[in-house]
C-alpha cells in the first residue's frame, strides 16, 4: 500500500492543499501546502467523513477509505456516478464509462462537471477549451470502477485531509 507521507509528519495529521490560480502567461498567484493547519486556516470547509480502512499506519493513525467518496462526474449532462478519488497528483480527471471505454479524450467545446456528493459538498462546471493536461484535459477510462478528479478540481477548491479524524474538507479556492 502506498501512502502519503504528509500525515505522518509529526503534529495533527493534516494538511491542506491550496493552489495558485492556473494561468501559465502570468503566474502571480501562489500556492500552498499548509501542515498541520491552526484553526483559522479551517475557516469554510465542508467535510466528508471516510469509512476507517484496515491498516495502521506507523504512527499509529488509521488509514481511511479516501478512493470512495460519494460523486458524479457530468460530461454534456450525460452522469457517470461511482466512487471517486481526488488525485492532486493525477494531470487529467478520468471517469469510468463502463468496461467496454477506450480511453477516449472528451472533446473541445464538451461541458463537463464534478460534483462531490451526495449530500453535494462541492460541485464546479467548465467547458473544455484546450484539452490541456491540468486544465481540462479528461478521458473515460476502463481501468477501475471509479472517477478520478485530477487537478483541475484543485484549482476550484482547497482540499483539506485530515489522517487523524477520518476527514477531507472541501472549500471554494478563493483565488479562481
Amino acid at each position: 500500500m502506498l501512502t502519503n507521507p504528509l500525515p505522518e509528519f509529526p503534529g495533527n495529521g493534516s494538511f491542506i492543499i491550496h493552489f495558485p490560480q492556473y494561468n501559465p502567461q502570468n503566474p502571480q498567484s501562489e500556492g500552498a501546502l499548509i501542515v498541520n493547519p491552526c484553526g483559522s486556516d479551517l475557516r469554510g470547509f465542508n467535510y466528508i467523513h471516510l469509512l476507517a480502512g484496515s491498516d495502521l499506519l506507523p504512527n499509529g493513525f488509521n488509514s481511511w477509505m479516501d478512493n470512495e467518496l460519494a460523486d458524479t462526474l457530468t460530461v454534456n449532462n450525460m452522469s457517470y456516478t461511482s466512487n471517486a478519488l481526488l488525485d492532486s497528483g493525477n494531470p487529467f480527471s478520468l471517469y469510468y464509462m463502463n468496461v467496454n471505454s477506450n480511453n477516449s479524450i472528451v472533446g473541445i467545446g464538451s461541458t463537463v462537471k464534478f460534483t462531490l456528493g451526495p449530500p453535494v459538498t462541492a460541485s464546479t462546471t467548465f467547458v473544455v477549451t484546450k484539452q490541456q493536461s491540468g486544465l481540462d484535459l479528461v478521458q473515460t477510462s476502463n481501468y477501475e470502477v471509479r472517477n478520478v478528479f485530477g487537478i483541475q478540481f484543485f484549482f476550484d477548491f482547497d482540499v483539506l485531509y485530515d489522517q487523524k479524524n477520518g476527514l477531507i474538507g472541501v472549500r471554494r479556492n478563493q483565488n479562481n
